[in-house]
């Protein structure tokens, strides 16, 4: 459940009240799977905030990044999340 993988830290769940289950983590959208958690984070080359709506579109049900992105309801819902 993405509860106990967020257990301890401050996180704001961005008035989303669902609690899925991860089947996986990963950091690059392209391995996105559904039920995925897709960690957004800013690297050397690339921001992995960019691809978020990627991974939402692959299946991911969580988006977990350093800063909010701004979604529509439509991509939410697209994604199943």
């Amino acid at each position: 459940m993405l509860s106990d993988l967020l257990a301890g830290l401050s996180v704001d769940r961005a008035n989303d009240t669902r609690d899925p289950v991860i089947g996986s983590i990963t950091e690059d959208s392209r391995q996105v799977s559904p039920g995925a958690l897709f960690i957004a984070r800013t690297g050397l080359a690339s921001d992995g905030r960019t691809f978020a709506r990627d991974a939402m579109a692959r299946g991911a049900v969580a988006v977990l990044s350093e800063t909010p992105i701004e979604v529509t309801p439509d991509e939410i819902g697209r994604a199943h999340v």
